[in-house]
């Protein structure tokens, strides 16, 4: 009699079958959530990065009535990787990299999980990804307010 109550504890095999089956369910409905808002915020980083070195540009323009195309004539404290000082192209230390260019725009661009995106200071957002249904392409589609039929893709790139 005292064994049998023994025996009646804890769970079957078929009970934590379906506990770890309940697990996997979620787990793969949360992880492309998780990465597509991990993806977003790598991006608004980006983007913030290149609103900043705009505004070094446009304070530059109004002192000197022209672009900059070096980053060393900015007065902007960046925390690169490499310069050189007579560059307009810079990497970070996050793996994001920046160039500027002689009308005024400035280009950053970094690699998001698989794939590489860009943001142009002209409100323009690059996905290196021909499918326009993917997270990459999703975000410009957000951030530009275009849809994926509205991008323009060529080479391996679509521009929003």
């Amino acid at each position: 009699m005292k064994n049998k109550g023994l025996l009646n504890k804890g769970f079957t095999l078929i009970e934590l079958l379906v506990v770890v089956l309940i697990i996997g369910i979620l787990a793969a409905i949360a992880l492309p959530q998780y990465n597509f808002s991990v993806a977003k915020s790598r991006y608004s980083t980006l983007k913030n990065l290149t609103k900043s070195i705009r505004d070094a540009m446009e304070r530059y323009y109004l002192a000197n009535s022209t672009y900059s195309t070096k980053f060393s004539n900015l007065d902007i404290d960046l925390d690169v990787d490499y310069q050189n000082e007579e560059s307009n192209y810079v990497n970070f230390k996050d793996g994001s990299d920046c160039e500027l260019i002689s009308s005024g725009d400035v280009w950053c661009g970094r690699q998001i999980f698989k794939k590489r995106m860009r943001y142009i200071s002209n409100g323009r957002c690059v996905a290196y990804s021909m499918d326009t249904t993917d997270m990459y392409n999703k975000i410009c589609q957000q951030e530009t307010g275009m849809k994926g039929n509205q991008a323009n893709c060529v080479e391996g790139a679509c521009y929003y």
